[in-house]
């Protein structure tokens, strides 16, 4: 996982500010704003939600928010378990 792109997620949230989370990370605007879109299509959900004025966390990010790695490892729950059917039965 992007640890960039989660610290710069993490900033936006608590700032609600993009462009000052990436600034004090050392991003362009522009930059931090792609990070975080590459971040919320490695995640599958859009974690912030924006307008031309505001930011805010969508539902997605509030739960994402707190601890990325525990959601992250629930999202992926259900493909562990169909990997390892699979697994078994390829015989591997």
């Amino acid at each position: 996982m992007d640890t960039e792109g989660i610290k710069l997620f993490v900033l936006a949230a608590e700032k609600l500010n993009i462009s000052a989370a990436g600034r004090e990370l050392g991003m362009p605007p522009a930059v931090a704003s792609a990070r975080l879109a590459k971040l919320e299509n490695a995640v599958g959900a859009d974690l912030l939600r924006r307008s031309t004025r505001k930011v805010a966390l969508s539902t997605e990010g509030a739960e994402f928010y707190p601890s990325p790695e525990k959601y992250w490892r629930r999202r992926m729950q259900p493909w562990r378990r169909w990997g390892s059917a699979m697994n078994m039965w390829l015989g591997h």
